[in-house]
């Protein structure tokens, strides 16, 4: 389900992208290959692909800053059993989180993906 959001002047949604035959003839038309759950969310994808997927089908992708405000105003697109791609990466060196441009990241030992907003400033 959508629900607009003022302060980002976006339409959001509060559950995963579901497999659709529009979803399909994008990701045929890009070359992309698809999987989705027993419940038809699109689901096992990396992030290039997510962020290729999401640009062709007009969707604006949050950055982590982004979506954590958003999950403290609207906490219903927080969930425990999916994580959304966000257009910010990280990448793990020897032990460390690191951001995009090589700055540490400090986080909680966890699947990568999952957020806490109630955490969002530490």
């Amino acid at each position: 389900m959508f629900f607009y959001h003022q302060q980002l002047a976006l339409w959001i949604s509060d559950s995963p992208l579901l497999i659709s035959a529009k979803v399909l003839n994008v990701a045929q038309s890009l070359n992309l290959t698809m999987t989705w759950s027993k419940d038809g969310y699109v689901c096992g994808i990396d992030h290039e692909t997510s962020l290729k997927l999401s640009e062709a089908l007009g969707s604006t992708t949050l950055s982590v800053a982004q979506y954590m405000h958003l999950a403290l105003r609207e906490p219903r697109i927080a969930s425990s059993e999916f994580a959304e791609w966000l257009t910010d990466t990280y990448t793990m060196r020897e032990g460390k989180m690191l951001d995009v441009d090589g700055n540490v990241v400090y986080s909680d030992t966890a699947r990568l993906g999952w957020f806490d907003p109630s955490r969002m400033d530490e």
